[in-house]
């Protein structure tokens, strides 16, 4: 994982985890071409699926805060998840990744009160060993 100055995952990460969160288990994520046409709707024009592409290589190209609000809008999660503050992209990404290994262990239903902090990450670490657990027996 490649994170900046402040232990952040990268633009690139935190697409392709919106990707990953964005799909029912056993189902296949959506193509860069889905998401480059939705992206396209939402912008009122043509997206070319290389920019999606590269985007979630991390090629080294300026993200264009157009782009990164509609990706934001097609996976309806705040747009602060790919252009805010530390801290809230921090509460976000930690959400994802919970969702992510929820879903993958089978999860239906989670309930938590009281903002989750330091329980939530804890939760997300024993559901994402869950399946190689089960894989094993």
């Amino acid at each position: 994982m490649t994170t900046n100055d402040h232990g952040l995952p990268s633009v690139a990460e935190r697409i392709n985890r919106l990707f990953d969160a964005a799909h029912v288990r056993d189902a296949p994520e959506q193509s860069n071409e889905a998401v480059a046409q939705s992206i396209s709707a939402i912008l009122g024009s043509d997206l070319p699926v290389d920019v999606v592409t590269g985007l979630r290589r991390d090629d080294g190209a300026e993200s264009d805060l157009r782009i990164l609000h509609a990706i934001a809008k097609h996976f309806d999660v705040p747009a602060r998840y790919l252009t805010g503050p530390d801290d809230e992209v921090h509460v976000l990404d930690r959400e994802l990744r919970l969702l992510i290994a929820a879903r993958n262990a089978g999860v239906r239903k989670i309930a938590m009160r009281g903002g989750g902090g330091g329980l939530a990450d804890d939760i997300a670490r024993v559901l994402e060993e869950l399946p190689a657990q089960y894989d094993d027996h």
